[in-house]
């Protein structure tokens, strides 16, 4: 199981090794959400998308769960599941997301 974290203060995502592995981000190369959506299957992209919109919205309960296709670089499809929590710091229209840690697993596809 790989591991990730983003602060949202700073935008700065941290994967775990295995979580790069799975999501196919070198040793040194900086993740970004921009570069995470490149990785997902175009099939895939728009749900993923909508579900971090929802976990990261204020006005909700920050929790983020789906699975999803990642296409590798090697042409290989990868299925990952991921799980994260959304903490937030303020009130009423001041209320914003601080901080998202979570998890994830991944399997090839067959």
């Amino acid at each position: 199981m790989g591991t990730f974290e983003h602060d949202h203060l700073t935008d700065v995502i941290k994967y775990s090794p295995l979580m790069r592995q799975m999501m196919d981000f070198g040793e040194e190369e900086e993740i970004t959400l921009q570069a995470i959506g490149q990785r997902i299957a175009d099939e895939d992209r728009e749900a993923v998308i909508a579900a971090i919109e929802k976990a990261h919205d204020p006005a909700g309960d920050g929790l983020f769960e789906i699975e999803y296709r990642v296409r590798r670089r090697d042409g290989r499809v990868r299925w990952i599941s991921k799980r994260s929590q959304t903490t937030f710091e303020g009130a009423g229209s001041g209320r914003r997301p601080v901080r998202t840690v979570g998890s994830g697993l991944g399997r090839d596809s067959a």
